[in-house]
């Protein structure tokens, strides 16, 4: 079957070339377009405030996309609609939106040709909460031993309930 060739009336005939008698037509059936997700696809590590691509593959004259995320497989949101699907990737920037991070983040690509053209990602990936330093923000900040405390302050996207500080002297 060509690439292109999708159709709402496609029908079957059977014939044996030896027998001219020997034949059935089909009744009608449809013949659609199929997008499938590449990426993220599971096992994925992805953060807050990152732009990620989200891939997919199209066979058949699929026009348009949507692209749905969900933490749980159950409750989709959408991300983008009536996405170009030839061109087979999208840039998510993730926002911290639910506060929440997410081990098993999924997307399900939606092709617009008869909404049963739909995959989704095969397992869960995970979106992780990100930290900003604030606070020190500049180079050439000097702390003395004994000297006045010196406050060192972040902020914080999705659940991260503990943070461990560190220091090096290079």
């Amino acid at each position: 079957v060509p690439g292109n060739a999708l159709s709402t009336q496609c029908k079957m005939r059977v014939k044996y070339p030896q027998n001219a008698n020997a034949t059935n037509l089909s009744s009608g059936w449809y013949l659609r377009g199929n997008v499938t997700v590449g990426a993220p696809n599971g096992g994925e590590n992805w953060q807050i405030y990152e732009t990620r691509a989200i891939n997919w593959t199209k066979k058949g004259s699929v026009a348009e996309v949507t692209i749905d995320y969900s933490h749980n497989g159950a409750n989709w949101t959408t991300l983008a609609s009536g996405v170009n699907a030839s061109n087979l990737t999208w840039n998510w920037t993730i926002a911290n939106t639910t506060n929440t991070t997410n081990l098993q983040g999924l997307i399900r690509i939606t092709g617009s040709d008869n909404g049963n053209d739909v995959d989704s990602s095969n397992s869960g990936f995970t979106i992780r909460g990100s930290l900003n330093l604030t606070a020190p923000d500049a180079s050439g900040i000097v702390l003395n031993y004994g000297g006045s405390p010196y406050q060192i302050t972040w902020t914080k996207a999705g659940a991260i309930a503990n943070v461990t500080l560190k220091y090096a002297t290079d």
